[in-house]
């Protein structure tokens, strides 16, 4: 009986990681910067990587940031399935030394995993 219960076990957890690997990820969802310069105008970027592990192409339906001060940049085409492509969020050293952090949701076509977060922090050098 022990037997059974540990094959069943298995078998659950064997099915439960193959779901979590046929969806829409992000690899490091949060980058820590520090801006090295004064001037509160430079243009910082801040690069992610999406990755379509689904079984169907996916789309970015919108990138949406906590504030104007941030312009999300990505591929407006959808995504094959099995491709990763890069998502870049835009920012000012003056607006993220003020804010701390921006975050910003990305809204994707994939049903299994349809909102994913990314995040630009501050931190100090």
């Amino acid at each position: 009986m022990k037997y059974i219960i540990f094959i069943l076990f298995q078998v659950i957890f064997i099915l439960s990681n193959a779901q979590q690997n046929n969806k829409v990820f992000v690899i490091e969802g949060i980058k820590i910067i520090s801006p090295k310069t004064n001037n509160p105008n430079e243009i910082i970027f801040a690069d992610f990587v999406l990755n379509n592990q689904s079984n169907q192409s996916v789309s970015i339906i919108e990138i949406r940031p906590n504030c104007h001060c941030t312009v999300p940049l990505y591929p407006k085409n959808p995504i094959k399935k099995g491709v990763k492509i890069k998502i870049r969020l835009q920012t000012t050293a003056g607006q993220l030394k003020e804010i701390k952090q921006v975050d910003a949701v990305i809204k994707t076509s994939d049903p299994t995993n349809r909102f994913l977060k990314i995040q630009i922090v501050y931190g100090e050098h």
